[in-house]
């Protein structure tokens, strides 16, 4: 038994699965280390009840997940899966897909509920761009530059979103869209040399998680955003020609 517990425990930890286990007779539940840490949690940070799951719902959640589990365990079903998004130790929310699994006594009752938690944050955020893809621009006047910049500004959780047109030979930028701080900027024109947006050219992708100020110090742009981090793709034309670039920057 020991052995299978630690193959199952194994086999989680490497789907990258948190493993939880309710007893209904006692009240406890065990949360496994994977469980704890995708909400930023340390071993010794989470305790032995229920409530460390009810009291990390999102407030647009918690009734709704709260009365489908009692729904679930009133009909004595074999299992029940949700969606629904957990709030992570730094404040914000995780969204999770749940699994769960009944365990009856010989009398039929459910004694025990476990079940799985997955993190499909990421996933959301494709979806949710997917979406946002199909619907720009159908609306009269949207600009879609616009719309992509203010949205990707709120989905990444990044300061400055910049979209960007290649001009003269491929040396400078003309910003399409430019959003910073929640507001729209006067579009400009900059020389690519000693920019981030430079390397994006040359390496398609380029992402830079901390200390971009310092690496790009002739970067005025960088010096006045107290940029910290920069993430920035090039944008292809139908033949494969670079055209464009999209950047986030985070502080």
């Amino acid at each position: 038994l020991k052995k299978s517990e630690e193959r199952f425990a194994f086999a989680m930890e490497a789907a990258q699965e948190g493993l939880w286990d309710w007893d209904r007779t006692t009240g406890k539940a065990y949360y496994s280390p994977r469980w704890k840490s995708m909400l930023g949690y340390a071993e010794n940070e989470i305790g032995d009840g229920f409530d460390e799951f009810t009291n990390r719902l999102h407030p647009d959640d918690r009734e709704r997940v709260c009365d489908s589990v009692d729904k679930y365990l009133k009909k004595n079903e074999l299992q029940y899966s949700s969606e629904f998004r957990l709030r992570h130790k730094d404040g914000h929310y995780v969204d999770i897909f749940s699994r769960a699994y009944s365990i009856f006594d010989a009398s039929g009752a459910i004694v025990r509920t476990t079940g799985t938690h997955m993190d499909i944050t990421e996933r959301k955020a494709i979806e949710k761009t997917q979406l946002f893809l199909l619907q720009c621009g159908t609306k009269d006047g949207e600009d879609f530059f616009e719309s992509l910049a203010s949205y990707l500004a709120e989905i990444l959780k990044m300061d400055f979103v910049c979209i960007d047109k290649l001009t003269g030979d491929r040396l400078s930028a003309r910003t399409l869209a430019m959003y910073s701080d929640g507001k729209f900027e006067d579009t400009i024109e900059y020389t690519l040399k000693d920019t981030p947006c430079g390397d994006v050219l040359d390496n398609m992708v380029c992402c830079i998680s901390r200390d971009v100020r310092r690496l790009f110090p002739k970067d005025a742009a960088l010096q006045d955003l107290r940029a910290e981090s920069y993430v920035g793709t090039t944008l292809w034309s139908a033949r494969g020609e670079p055209i464009g670039l999209i950047a986030v920057i985070g502080r």
